[in-house]
């Protein structure tokens, strides 16, 4: 048996990687294991010939400073080395919907002027929106990371109480209950593809966090999101860790109810296949940041106390499909891209989500799309002179693609190929005119892109799906199991995204050393 280390992580995304780098920074030994062959998980960049693409990231929150992601890079001593570019002030977010459109600014009193632009005779329907939003916002700023911070709650508790009613609202029930108009709605909701969920399944509350996160500051890294990773991966060997790729978890060690270790087996880089003699692992603590539900099934569902099976009774979000592309001889800012994400709407999210989702029905699209070599002069992942990088994101069914995927390879890629067709129209009829004869790079990602290279089940984007049910504070999944040595560390059990997933690794940190970072 080999000496276990402090600290054995299972999966490399965000949250692993936070973590493990503030214990490697602490003095302890980590060890990392990753089934893909690139380190971060959805945070990943990969590369095309000379031009690199990020899997799903496309802009992130809380990097200003006193945010999470800053204070958690300035203890690593990155704060300096790792900047980000705060999007544009007057539309971080551009929203457009027919002959309508929503720049989504930062600031609530800038937001309600945009809004009652778009409908005049609105103003007490979007002022009774607003006032909802400044209440989450008060109560989310409130709100304790730990103990400590627990007597502030105090201060917001009128927004707290005034809230109460909407803890397992939808954010469709928040709409009707204030009588916003139906163009409204669409606007200001206009970056669904974030939350992969249309408006009568989402949690208003998963939806106003992100939203007010955004409305504080939106940012892309200066330096892309590989500098990102790569910066905090470089931290954690510094310090002694250990990350090792390639390395596929296929059963737990355990003593009665102490989980000791794993079981990995190596995985071909290419084919995505494991086998091989299985190698054994050690830890004194064991982090597992691939899905909690995958890892319960693995250990055996009845290990877990009944709270516990409660609370992994989830499904998985929605999945997406993306396009990876590359123009050339074109300028996108003289088309109306620029330091900031827009969004092609239909008039009914809940119908758009249906056709796409549902009925895998893409010829009246809702996506989002951006340019990121213009929210950073950085040029190194698109280094070619009159080139640009651009990509699509929408949403996308997983059953529906795999299901295609093993019937017939030949038909998932002609739905590909048509859904690509579909975007594209879009695109050139309403933004960019001709773009398909300066798109020299294009590739597609889908549904088993994500279970592929991410090992995401369902090729979810959030992992646990971001329902009022899933989301309710009886049943979300937190770092804690019912088993010795061993917890949860990922977006199912914390916060998605970028600055949640970090979030969600600090706080881990936190309550296992009581080093709290702020």
């Amino acid at each position: 048996m080999s000496e276990p280390v402090d600290y054995l992580v299972l999966g490399s995304g965000l949250s692993a990687l936070s973590f493990s780098a503030l214990m490697a920074k602490r003095g302890k030994s980590v060890k990392i294991l990753e089934a893909h062959e690139f380190f971060g998980g959805y945070g990943h960049t990969f590369s095309a010939g000379e031009y690199q693409f990020n899997a799903q990231l496309h802009y992130v929150i809380s990097c200003g400073a006193g945010d999470i992601v800053h204070t958690f890079l300035k203890k690593l001593g990155l704060a300096e080395q790792v900047t980000f570019n705060r999007l544009n002030a007057e539309g971080y977010d551009r929203v457009f919907c027919g002959d309508q459109k929503l720049f989504i600014p930062y600031g609530y009193d800038n937001l309600r002027r945009n809004m009652e632009a778009v409908c005049p005779a609105a103003g007490p329907q979007v002022q009774a929106f607003i006032d909802i939003l400044v209440d989450f916002n008060k109560a989310a700023q409130a709100f304790p990371r730990h103990w400590s911070q627990a007597h502030e709650i105090l201060a917001e508790l009128p927004s707290y109480l005034r809230l109460f009613k909407f803890r397992s609202a939808t954010l469709q029930q928040v709409f009707d209950a204030c009588r916003l108009p139906k163009i409204l709605q669409t606007l200001v909701a206009g970056q669904l593809i974030d939350y992969m969920l249309p408006p009568k399944d989402l949690s208003f509350l998963a939806w106003a966090a992100l939203f007010n996160a955004y409305g504080k500051g939106a940012y892309y890294p200066t330096k892309h999101f590989g500098h990102v990773v790569d910066s905090v991966v470089d931290s954690i060997r510094a310090n002694r860790g250990e990350l090792v790729p390639n390395q596929r978890v296929v059963g737990f060690i355990t003593s009665q109810s102490t989980v000791l270790g794993v079981h990995t087996q190596c995985v071909d880089p290419v084919t995505g296949i494991y086998s091989g003699p299985q190698q054994a692992h050690y830890g004194r603590q064991v982090i597992c940041n691939f899905d909690p539900k995958v890892a319960a099934n693995m250990l055996g569902m009845h290990a877990f106390s009944h709270r516990l099976q409660r609370q992994l009774d989830y499904d998985y979000s929605y999945s997406s499909f993306v396009l990876y592309g590359i123009v050339k001889d074109i300028d996108l800012a003289q088309h109306g891209f620029g330091d900031w994400n827009i969004w092609h709407c239909q008039p009914d999210h809940n119908q758009a989500f249906a056709d796409m989702h549902d009925n895998a029905d893409y010829s009246k699209p809702y996506f989002a799309m951006n340019c990121r070599s213009l929210h950073t002069s950085d040029r190194s992942n698109c280094p070619t002179d009159g080139t640009q990088g651009f990509q699509i994101c929408t949403v996308a069914n997983y059953a529906y693609w795999s299901a295609l995927k093993l019937r017939s390879i030949k038909a998932y890629n002609r739905k590909k190929l048509e859904v690509l067709n579909h975007l594209l129209d879009t695109v050139e009829q309403h933004y960019v005119p001709g773009i398909r004869k300066h798109l020299v790079l294009k590739m597609t990602g889908s549904p088993t892109s994500n279970e592929r290279y991410v090992n995401s089940p369902n090729g979810g984007s959030y992992g646990v799906n971001l329902t009022p049910r899933n989301f309710s504070f009886g049943r979300k999944l937190t770092a804690d199991t019912s088993l010795q040595n061993f917890h949860f560390c990922s977006a199912a059990s914390g916060v998605g995204g970028f600055g949640g997933t970090i979030m969600t690794g600090v706080q881990l940190y936190e309550s296992l050393t009581k080093d709290y970072l702020d």
